[in-house]
């Protein structure tokens, strides 16, 4: 007997010869779960490592020919077959971290996702928020772009600032400090549930925005973290056990780990080896999804996740309050900041968590607050002018709509006319053609008539030829030999 096609297809998703789908579904999950969790999709937006490689060989003048090891991600275990990716669907979305090199990256990958596949993302990474420069003064900070994705909701963003101590000097008035971002997600951003900040040194919580946090010279810097978390219960309320707790690394001297997939070079803690960025550019197709006019996989890389971030050996938390001590003297000067705290401490990393209330709406609205002017890609106005802009855009929108569609009744029309006429035409024509077939039958039936005619006049004259000689035939055979003439 032979299986129909849906049959052996049925028999081919069900997979009843593989281990994997014996197990039970709960198995399975976790299974699944254990995979995409431990994947990481790194957004990338600098050059590839062959492209530097190759730079710096040239520049050294030894150039050799290099082939570059492919990285494959783990999402290819959504092709395997087609029930795997039937039982996974877009759980996996909620389930991978999605990690960004700078801002822009971000702001133009996830204002291209759908909002139905941008609600379902719970993990985020982003890499030294505070590098990016746009021009010579502006910047743009992390919760001015999270303002522009209306239902984000992240169950955990993981944030690595900046070394701000190296251009504390000089770049401060056009960079913004870790505490600046720290304030402003705090006191504004939204779309998170759990922010994990990562500093390399002890003074982010010197460096907040006097909006937020004012503070004096003679005074000092605010205590932290119980500034931070007097900000967090304004919004999401007294009783909301929402919270602000500093970490630091406990050991002398240790530096933050940067992962070696998001940063070229990074100084490792423990050891003095480099890791040097080694990701391929792979060029992919995100299924049947339709994403491939999201992405950019020129800069897209995949790799596996590295656990920065809740080592238990790495981070102690912090008892009290930083930045208290009355008998210092504090200067609201780059130089003067330096020294708040001993060159021995300063350097120990710090990871700040701060989590949301119980119950808080930490979705990214429709409405979102006001854009500070001057904040990078976005136009110097406000959230309220750009609303109008967009109104103005929709208006223009709706009125070309209705042009095209007063086109196309146009157009319509002209058509079914020209089709009416083209039938009218083709009437006459084929009455013309039918009257002249119709003439040219009616002659032709004369013409056979008179054939006829001429053919029966023809037999009759035959016929009278016929009994003449027959007649004369008599009359010879009637006379006599002597009397006939031969």
């Amino acid at each position: 007997m032979v299986q129909t096609r849906a049959a052996t297809d049925r028999a081919l998703w069900a997979q009843r010869q593989s281990r994997l789908f014996r197990l039970p579904q709960e198995l399975r999950d976790q299974i699944y779960y254990h995979v995409f969790s431990t994947t990481e999709l790194v957004f990338d937006g600098r050059p590839s490592a062959d492209r530097r490689l190759g730079k710096k060989r040239r520049a050294a003048g030894r150039m050799k020919s290099h082939v570059e090891k492919e990285n494959i991600s783990r999402l290819g275990l959504l092709r395997v077959c087609r029930r795997i990716r039937d039982e996974n669907a877009e759980r996996w979305i909620g389930q991978v971290w999605f990690s960004f090199y700078n801002l822009r990256d971000l702001q133009r990958v996830m204002t291209a996702v759908p909002p139905e596949k941008l609600s379902k993302i719970r993990f985020m990474r982003v890499l030294c928020p505070s590098t990016e420069t746009y021009g010579n003064l502006f910047h743009c900070t992390l919760d001015t772009v999270f303002a522009t994705l209306p239902g984000l909701r992240l169950d955990k963003l993981v944030v690595h600032g900046l070394n701000y101590h190296r251009m504390l000097n000089d770049l401060m008035q056009a960079h913004p400090a870790d505490g600046d971002i720290l304030e402003h997600m705090i006191a504004r951003g939204d779309g998170w549930k759990e922010l994990h900040y990562i500093c390399s040194n002890s003074l982010a919580p010197a460096c907040g925005d006097p909006k937020y946090s004012p503070w004096f010279p003679e005074r000092g810097p605010p205590p932290q973290p119980h500034d931070w978390a007097g900000l967090l219960r304004q919004r999401d309320g007294a009783d909301s056990h929402a919270s602000v707790t500093i970490y630091r690394l406990d050991m002398k001297g240790e530096r933050v780990v940067i992962p070696a997939g998001l940063a070229p070079t990074t100084q490792l803690a423990k050891s003095g080896k480099q890791s040097v960025y080694t990701g391929s550019q792979r060029r992919t197709s995100w299924l049947d999804w339709g994403w491939d006019n999201v992405f950019d996989f020129n800069r897209l890389q995949a790799s596996d996740r590295y656990d920065w971030v809740d080592s238990s050996t790495q981070w102690c938390p912090f008892e009290g309050d930083f930045y208290r001590d009355e008998s210092v003297e504090f200067d609201y000067t780059p130089s003067a900041q330096s020294f708040l705290r001993r060159v021995d401490e300063q350097w120990k990393g710090m990871r700040i968590v701060v989590k949301r209330g119980l119950g808080a709406d930490y979705a990214t609205k429709k409405r979102s607050p006001d854009i500070a002017p001057g904040t990078g890609p976005f136009p110097p106005q406000g959230w309220h002018n750009q609303q109008e802009l967009f109104q103005q855009n929709q208006q223009r929108l709706r009125t070309q709509q209705e042009l095209l569609q007063q086109n196309q009744q146009e157009l319509l029309q002209q058509n079914q006319q020209r089709l009416h006429t083209q039938q009218e035409l083709l009437q006459q024509r084929t009455a013309e053609l039918f009257q002249q077939n119709q003439q040219r039958l009616q002659n032709m039936r004369e013409l056979l008539q008179q054939n006829q005619q001429t053919l029966h006049n023809q037999r009759e004259l035959l016929q009278q030829i016929q009994q003449r000689l027959q007649e004369l035939l008599q009359q010879i055979q009637q006379t006599p030999r002597e009397n006939r003439l031969w």
